[in-house]
């Protein structure tokens, strides 16, 4: 299994989405947090999910979607394994 860390910039990055999302939606926050984190834990037992990001031309670095409400956001994760 692999081991997924998160940098400091994507907690950073996930709790100013979390602040935005709390303006307009703060019963939303939650879920949409779990769900983010439950799709990260994900890569820890499929390294490999998702597609390799252009940019970056490396196998490590993928980005997948999650479904948080009717709509869907892009994320883009990166996989570290130790």
């Amino acid at each position: 299994m692999a081991q997924v860390r998160w940098t400091p910039q994507a907690y950073e990055d996930l709790e100013t989405i979390c602040l935005f999302i709390a303006r307009d939606s703060p019963q939303m926050v939650a879920t949409f947090a779990d769900r983010v984190v439950r799709g990260t834990d994900r890569l820890g037992d499929f390294p490999r999910i998702g597609r390799v990001v252009p940019e970056f031309g490396t196998e490590n670095i993928r980005e997948f979607l999650l479904a948080v409400t009717e709509s869907s956001i892009g994320s883009r994760m990166s996989k570290y394994s130790s």
